[in-house]
């Protein structure tokens, strides 16, 4: 369909629920484009398995980052998991709106 080049290595997916939710949290397209920067390494890392783009996204809010490159190399295995509370509750219970650290 021509949509994406063939030599491309890497093109994001994610849900349209969730890229509702990344439009809706992330304040600018700098945030975006960082985010989308930090994450197209994982998808090459047989290490790092990636089960919820929105665990993913909260991580990157609290940390800054999406891996700690220290921790990683400690371990053969690398899942986040349940890193998205703030988000899940801001969307489910009107909680306050979750925000990247500076």
């Amino acid at each position: 369909m021509g949509i994406v080049e063939p030599d491309v290595e890497f093109a994001w997916n994610c849900s349209l629920f969730d890229l509702m939710i990344f439009s809706d949290i992330l304040e600018n397209e700098d945030d975006f484009i960082e985010y989308l920067e930090q994450r197209i390494p994982l998808f090459t890392s047989e290490k790092i398995r990636v089960n919820d783009e929105i665990d993913l996204l909260g991580y990157f809010l609290e940390n800054g980052k999406l891996v700690d490159e220290k921790l990683l190399k400690k371990v053969d295995d690398y899942s986040l998991n349940k890193t998205s509370q703030e988000i899940d509750a801001y969307f489910q219970k009107g909680g306050k709106k979750p925000k990247k650290k500076r």
